[in-house]
């Protein structure tokens, strides 16, 4: 029965997710099916929502990693914070693209209190993090404002 009720949302969600892709009004339907056998008609929206269940935590491991790895770069918290949009799970602003080579983030930083005071950042990092959100790829840049 508990595999039924996974499978069973997972198709519901895949429902919601195809009707949203193809520009239609977003509906739920409940669909009865054996819980061992997944409809042909709905396995790509099965693959839709592993890929979207799975990107959550990458990404939120992909912040923070990059963001750790930055004040570590740049002598610490009494020294350095990033700007406030690494502090958010999304990292709206910060995160520049997100694909098979992993999360790209460019952000500003400077001394602490430097967006509260309203004064300029002082330093730029641009980091790659890899897919899975666990390993820093690549240091492309850490230094002043370009």
């Amino acid at each position: 029965m508990k595999k039924f009720s996974v499978y069973a949302t997972k198709l519901l969600f895949a429902s919601v997710v195809l009707a949203a892709s193809h520009n239609h009004c977003a509906h739920a339907q409940w669909v009865d099916f054996d819980a061992d056998r997944r409809s042909p008609d709905h396995s790509g929206a099965m693959d839709k929502v592993d890929e979207i269940q799975n990107s959550g935590p990458a990404r939120l491991r992909a912040v923070n990693l990059a963001r750790s790895y930055a004040v570590d770069m740049n002598g610490g918290l009494s020294m350095y914070r990033p700007s406030a949009c690494m502090f958010s799970s999304s990292a709206a602003g910060c995160l520049i693209s997100a694909d098979s080579k992993g999360f790209l983030f460019r952000f500003n930083g400077g001394p602490p209190g430097w967006e509260q005071m309203g004064r300029k950042a002082d330093i730029e990092t641009e980091i790659l993090i890899g897919p899975d959100g666990t390993n820093v790829a690549r240091l492309i840049y850490n230094g002043r404002l370009r």
